[in-house]
């Protein structure tokens, strides 16, 4: 395993909206629980054009925290989406892809473990802050990429395995 600062690994996303190609239907905020999800905001009224693109193997998080865990999620879908001026998105830098997986580093985020880390290097009080300058200075461990690779793929057997499993009972409940 390699230690990696995430400033070598991952880029901010500075592309906005500017041709309005994007409309209210594809805002995405962030959860605690890890994930993107539709706006529940008003923005009947808001500039869409200052709202940043997130495709595809990106990612997005709100630097306020709740101090508990931070609410980030990734675009695992073939969808473009945009998101808030308040929100942080990134990527994997295209010539960081032979070292890091985009998936590989979902799951790692998705660990309670970066969760304590994050809220460790946050500061505030009443709105507590963990910003980009701080994350791209947080190191990573790396596997190879094959390694990373294969436990993808074991994780998303395991996910669409529980998926069918659900579906199953679903059925014979039925």
């Amino acid at each position: 395993m390699k230690k990696y600062l995430f400033s070598e690994l991952i880029e901010e996303i500075t592309e906005l909206n500017t041709e309005l190609l994007y409309g209210l239907d594809d805002i995405v905020g962030v959860t605690i629980e890890k994930g993107l999800i539709p706006t529940i905001a008003n923005l009947t009224k808001t500039e869409l054009n200052k709202f940043y693109i997130v495709k595809p193997d990106a990612f997005v998080f709100n630097p306020r925290t709740h101090g508990v865990r931070l609410g980030m999620g990734y675009n695992d879908t073939e969808n473009t989406y945009i998101t808030s001026w308040n929100n942080v998105a990134f990527k994997v830098k295209d010539e960081a892809r032979t070292l890091l997986n985009p998936e590989y580093l979902w799951l790692y985020f998705n660990r309670t473990e970066w969760d304590r880390e994050t809220n460790y290097h946050a500061w505030g009080s009443s709105t507590i802050v963990f910003s980009w300058n701080t994350f791209r200075n947080l190191s990573i461990k790396l596997p190879e990429k094959e390694v990373q690779d294969k436990i993808v793929r074991q994780y998303k057997v395991i996910k669409n395995r529980i998926k069918l499993k659900k579906q199953i009972n679903d059925n014979l409940a039925a």
